[in-house]
């Protein structure tokens, strides 16, 4: 997730505690394996590649995060949108590098771009697009759903203080700090 995920635990034992963890990352790269964009076979790079109007059935963590993101697309009225990966891409240089995209691109991009785009069958736990391609990115919210995810793990394990935290790995500067006088 090009995260670094802490957890910092208070428990009388530091073993039990250690173990505890251990499981809560176990579990955060599983959900990795299924919410990455970035890992060929993850559920969110099948559902990317997904042609309209086939099914694909997917995990319950994904089923899950999906169903949040729509309900959260719904109540922003459409500014929190997961599918906005084809207008991100439009911005972009294959080298990563930024470029201002035409109209005609950007008007392409909006086409594969919203919510509605996505059905999501809860009695099979499968997902279908009603347009091809769409470009599902969950950015933040994947991370934090695995935070949350990492912290209701602990809580099985009874462990009543603890913080399960992301943070980028390094935060790159954009001007240089003012001289010092």
């Amino acid at each position: 997730m090009a995260t670094t995920f802490e957890i910092l635990i208070l428990h009388e034992d530091a073993r039990y505690a250690h173990q505890a963890a251990w499981e809560a990352f176990e579990a955060l790269d599983r959900l990795e394996q299924e919410l990455s964009r970035f890992i060929e076979n993850s559920d969110i790079s099948r559902i990317n590649n997904l042609a309209a109007g086939q099914p694909l059935r997917i995990g319950p963590d994904t089923f899950e995060c999906l169903q949040l993101c729509a309900r959260l697309s719904t109540g922003t009225e459409g500014a929190f949108d997961i599918t906005i990966g084809s207008l991100m891409n439009c911005w972009l240089h294959e080298d990563k590098s930024t470029r201002a995209p035409s109209e005609e691109e950007l008007d392409a991009a909006r086409r594969l771009t919203g919510m509605h785009l996505v059905q999501l069958d809860e009695a099979g736990h499968t997902v279908q697009l009603e347009a091809s391609p769409v470009h599902i990115d969950l950015g933040g919210f994947g991370k934090g759903y695995a935070v949350d995810r990492m912290a209701e793990l602990l809580r099985d394990w009874s462990i009543d203080t603890a913080l399960t935290s992301c943070r980028p790995p390094s935060m790159p500067a954009t001007t240089r700090p003012p001289a010092s006088s």
